[in-house]
């Protein structure tokens, strides 16, 4: 759970936890001493809890590992481990949490990620196959027929790719251009409509 969104709404309770805490301890005529003592002792092992959960939050691989360690079947740690070590240039450890994110939740998207990672190591037909399986789900899915006409390009399948132009120009998708532009830069002709 997102523990950042209760310090707000905690406090009305601390409140009532410490005034009472404090009519509790007259009414038994426990001495102010113990009563500091014991509230010190309940701060310093706050102060360390604290301390260790902030650790947590230093970046986004190490809070979406801790959410892994803690959990089960995450997609959504997964997804976004991958989506920081993808970040850092980490590719190949990024594309096994992307495979483990899809295997728990297949999303559109997440096979775009998937198909991208795999364009970084050369691995077209995998790259591909992310993309047909994104479209499946998402046949509007721009992104997925752009690496799928750049994945056709490096396949060699020319009509392919410019099919994927085509398509990418019927839904009036910025990514026409860009692959028109790819496969122009590769020495693919490319017709006007």
């Amino acid at each position: 759970m997102a523990d950042r969104y209760t310090y707000i709404p905690l406090i009305g309770l601390f409140i009532v936890v410490i005034w009472g805490a404090a009519e509790l301890g007259g009414r038994l005529r426990v001495p102010k001493a113990a009563l500091t003592g014991a509230a010190v002792a309940v701060l310093a092992i706050c102060s360390v809890l604290t301390y260790r959960q902030a650790q947590r939050w230093q970046d986004s691989v190490t809070l979406f590992r801790h959410a892994l360690e803690v959990t089960e079947n995450n997609s959504l740690a997964h997804k976004n481990l991958g989506a920081a070590l993808a970040n850092q240039g980490k590719y190949g450890e990024a594309l096994q949490h992307v495979t483990e994110s899809l295997r728990i939740q297949p999303e559109p998207k997440e096979y775009v990620s998937q198909a991208w990672l795999y364009l970084q190591f050369g691995e077209y037909g995998k790259a591909l196959q992310a993309c047909r399986n994104s479209i499946a789900l998402s046949p509007g899915e721009e992104k997925a027929h752009f690496l799928s006409g750049i994945s056709h390009v490096h396949l060699g399948d020319h009509r392919s790719a410019i099919q994927e132009v085509q398509v990418l120009r019927g839904l009036r998708s910025p990514y026409a251009e860009r692959l028109d532009d790819f496969l122009r830069n590769s020495g693919i002709a490319v017709p006007s409509s």
